[in-house]
């Protein structure tokens, strides 16, 4: 076999016409796959046609002329390097999705490791790239290409919904997990992320503790080359601790533990939750309820990752990360002095907020559809879903205005989808107006009641809450003989029925009152 012509010094690393294919690819390997960046940089792939085929083709023969010693200046062997990770790991989508849905098939995670681990040598381990940032042991390089697939279908699964800010959300997840520049995080800053908390922000009801555990069960977890393994499962460094209702004193041993005898009741030594290694993620829900002594202690804990377990003279560690959440606005409550703004500002470095249903669906109307059907699944299984999805459509259809404002966010349509199939009804708030009631406050406020109608629409809403003919005339300021003459009895019955609805018994309202 002849060998391939020495190039000389000044000889071209990359050809003119293969250069933007390994441009093409370099982006891809390290986009946001949630961010709008990623749909261009597939869209330039297209156009410059960069299958896997051409950026393999281009790989390899950049590969020979380094391997041939071609002169290669830093941005030329970066531009390579990083096609590279996308040979390792874009090219290879099948088989890292499988691995991430079935992490137990050990056998393929195993042979998956020996192709990207001998891949890596081939392509990295040349002479001129000696010393460069890539060479980082296979092992490592495998984990953070596993923990991306990983972190990509944990997101894509749990964080529903096709509307600009479901989509805003995912992206602003991946970011947590992996920084704004994935180069960086794989080559510097997979190791370094437990000193940045997490703050989860937003109403009650839109996922918070979803994003939370998300974060937490992504975490990179380094890869073992001599047992074929990780290190621990995925979701065993995730710790949860809703703080709610939890007395003051309970929040404190809890979180920081206690020793044998520190209190009544303490037979033995509890190890706190936040007594964990690198790696691990706690979880503190509702954190805008602790108390301002527990914060305090909490800020210690983050500034020394040192705490003192309650009756204890030796110190525990804090290696993790810490992830919080609230629905409370911690500003307001700094302004309230309910709040250390110390506190705040160790704790909101990294701060996502989760939108919520109603601006989902402002965005997306379709996206209730999905979330429907999501649900229908995770409540009665796949077989069931969506069956169960079409009652719960049909209900929300003949019960709900389209403007609902759905105060209660996705745990209330996670609730109404339960009850409907429980009880082929659901129970919305008392706010909730029939349709017909919501058309009419429409047409008056759009002018097309005449003033009689318009009066009529009124007196019945008044007398429908008050249920008293005398307190209806005094806020009409009417006399009582002339109540009944305005009230409109199929609206009144609509909204009596809607009132016995939302009670557990019977309805007391007086009946329609007759002319």
């Amino acid at each position: 076999m002849s060998r391939p012509a020495k190039l000389g010094p000044s000889s071209a690393l990359i050809p003119p016409d293969q250069r933007a294919v390994l441009q093409a690819a370099a982006r891809l390997a390290f986009e946001n796959p949630f961010a709008p960046e990623r749909a261009e940089a597939e869209r330039a792939a297209r156009d410059c046609g960069a299958d896997p085929g051409r950026v393999a083709a281009a790989i390899a023969c950049v590969r020979d002329r380094l391997a041939a010693g071609a002169a290669a200046g830093p941005a030329d062997l970066a531009l390579y390097e990083d096609a590279c990770f996308y040979a390792l790991s874009e090219a290879r989508a099948e088989r890292l999705q499988e691995i991430v849905e079935n992490p137990t098939a050990s056998r393929r995670l195993a042979g998956l490791y020996r192709d990207i681990a001998a891949e890596h040598e081939r392509l990295l381990g040349l002479p001129a790239l000696r010393g460069r940032v890539w060479q980082a042991p296979p092992e490592h390089v495998f984990a953070c290409i596993v923990q991306m697939w990983h972190a990509r279908h944990v997101i894509a699964s749990t964080l529903m919904g096709t509307s600009r800010p479901a989509a805003e959300l995912r992206a602003e997840v991946w970011r947590s997990i992996f920084t704004d520049d994935l180069r960086a995080y794989v080559r510097d800053l997979y190791d370094r992320l437990d000193d940045v908390p997490t703050l989860v922000t937003g109403p009650t009801g839109t996922g918070k503790d979803l994003v939370a555990r998300t974060i937490g069960v992504t975490r990179y977890v380094p890869f073992d080359p001599a047992r074929m393994g990780f290190v621990t499962r995925w979701d065993e460094g995730y710790r949860p601790l809703n703080l709610a209702a939890m007395s003051p004193s309970l929040i404190e041993a809890e979180l920081f533990g206690y020793a044998r005898g520190a209190f009544t009741g303490a037979v033995e030594a509890q190890r706190g939750w936040l007594a964990c290694g690198p790696g691990e993620t706690v979880f503190l829900d509702e954190i805008g309820e602790v108390s301002m002594p527990i914060q305090a202690k909490l800020l210690r804990v983050l500034q020394t990752r040192e705490l003192l377990p309650i009756g204890s003279r030796s110190l525990d560690r804090f290696g993790g990360k810490l992830v919080t959440a609230t629905h409370r606005d911690l500003q307001a409550r700094i302004r309230e002095g309910a709040f250390r703004e110390d506190f705040f500002y160790r704790i909101c470095s990294d701060w996502i907020v989760t939108p919520s249903l109603r601006e989902q669906l402002d965005d997306d109307p379709d996206d209730l559809h999905r979330l429907v059907r999501h649900i229908s699944s995770r409540a009665a299984g796949p077989a069931r879903a969506e069956a169960l999805a079409e009652k719960v459509e049909r209900w929300l259809g003949d019960q709900l205005p389209t403007d609902y404002a759905w105060p209660g966010n996705v745990r209330e349509l996670e609730v109404c989808v339960r009850s409907v199939m429980m009880r082929s009804r659901c129970r919305p708030p008392a706010t909730t107006r029939p349709k017909a009631v919501d058309g009419l406050l429409r047409d008056m406020l759009e002018g097309k009641l005449s003033l009689r109608d318009a009066q009529r629409v009124y007196a019945t809403l008044v007398y429908a809450e008050t249920n008293n003919l005398v307190e209806t005339a005094r806020r009409l300021a009417i006399d009582r003989g002339s109540v009944p003459a305005k009230i409109d009895r199929a609206l009144f019955e609509q909204l009596r029925a809607l009132k016995s609805h939302h009670r557990r018994g019977p309805s007391r309202s007086e009946p329609p009152p007759t002319r």
